[in-house]
């Protein structure tokens, strides 16, 4: 699935993730870090990524979007950012992170069984892994009360897969979000960690 033209909009995204709480990844029980890597994954115009370097961490950013590489890289001019499509590239960037985030855009994934086993090779072994996502409640419905559309949520069935990808749950967060057909999302962030012992 290819998100819309408003999903790859960059006024759209910071529209969006300035006014709706449940698409901010919370940062503050990271803490401040030194000789620390983390990777953003569809890091979109790099305000996650401004928000981990404060924090400590050496950061790398992949995205889609050529306009947003640009912009990440205004805010973030010695940033390591590479172009990729998960959809068709695999992430091979002969490096271990000791942080992984990916928020708003698994859903954009087809093959997410897949992305998430490469995100397990890149971490390190006590390395951790956070996704922030909209998962639906209902297999189907109609638009969000916040008016986005059911192509930026992920079924529980894909959840439950990436869940078993890691099977390490540290903790997981989930905020429920009612739609205007009577349904709802829950807008999750699951913090993973990679089992020892690698894959």
């Amino acid at each position: 699935m290819q998100p819309s033209k408003r999903f790859t909009n960059k006024r759209y995204w910071d529209v969006v993730l300035k006014e709706e709480k449940y698409f901010q990844l919370d940062l503050s029980n990271l803490g401040t870090v030194s000789n620390k890597v983390a990777l953003d994954i569809c890091c979109g115009t790099g305000d996650l990524l401004v928000g981990l370097r404060i924090l400590g961490y050496e950061v790398y950013g992949l995205d889609f979007s050529q306009t947003a590489i640009i912009e990440t890289k205004k805010k973030l001019p010695n940033l390591h950012i590479y172009q990729i499509d998960l959809n068709k590239d695999k992430i091979n960037l002969n490096q271990k992170f000791d942080l992984i985030t990916l928020q708003n855009s698994i859903a954009f994934i087809i093959d997410k069984e897949r992305v998430a086993m490469s995100i397990k090779e890149h971490l390190l072994d006590d390395g951790i892994f956070i996704l922030k996502t909209l998962v639906l409640e209902k297999e189907e419905y109609e638009e969000s009360i916040m008016g986005l559309s059911k192509d930026i949520s992920i079924t529980q069935h894909d959840k439950k897969l990436i869940d078993s990808v890691f099977g390490n749950i540290v903790s997981e967060s989930i905020v429920v979000i009612n739609l205007r057909d009577g349904s709802g999302a829950l807008s999750t962030t699951t913090v993973y960690t990679k089992n020892k012992g690698g894959l």
